[in-house]
């Protein structure tokens, strides 16, 4: 017994042309299009939902040259430049830093949104899916349906033609010798 794979399971009927009909109209239809852009919308919030519970980080430097009390101003983080202490200091003419952050999760608010988006890019695959299989099912329903009417359609002209020769057959020319017998 051969195991069919039932992701490409239209291959089983080994058809050429049923085959080129579902790639193409896999390829072609909008709303598989439209299924896939949901899922990598859904996958997209996935990964920031993901990103927004991670550590957040910034690596600033500046360096400046002139006048002025802080000639690094407007070249690092408002965090960075905000905590300078310039007291003391004629000119500050370099600086640079690194900033981190992360928000606890007490509350799970930032767990809940990561299930949560796990879970919409599932139905958004589920959905994906279920787009594709309906339109492999109709055209390879629509193509079976057309073989079987062609096949009806040979089958009765093959009878139309059975019948044919079978009422010509019938109906040969009755020779004079023949009809002399039969009025006896």
């Amino acid at each position: 017994m051969t195991s069919v794979d039932l992701t490409q399971w239209w291959r089983s009927f080994r058809d050429p042309q049923l085959v080129s009909l579902v790639e193409r109209s896999i390829a072609a239809n909008p709303d598989i299009a439209i299924a896939l852009a949901r899922l990598q919308q859904a996958r997209a919030r996935q990964f920031v939902a993901t990103g927004a519970a991670l550590p957040k980080g910034q690596l600033s430097s500046g360096a400046g040259f002139g006048t002025g009390t802080d000639n690094t101003r407007g070249r690092v983080s408002e965090t960075l430049h905000s905590a300078g202490n310039t007291t003391g200091f004629n000119n500050v003419d370099e600086a640079g830093g690194f900033d981190a952050a992360w928000e606890l999760d007490v509350f799970g608010k930032l767990r809940r949104e990561i299930e949560a988006s796990q879970l919409d890019a599932l139905a958004a695959a589920k959905a994906r899916d279920a787009v594709l299989v309906s339109v492999v099912a109709n055209v390879a329903r629509a193509y079976i349906e057309l073989r079987s009417f062609q096949e009806q359609i040979a089958v009765t002209r093959g009878s139309i033609e059975a019948a044919r020769r079978s009422v010509f057959s019938s109906c040969r020319p009755v020779s004079t010798r023949d009809s002399q017998t039969n009025s006896m």
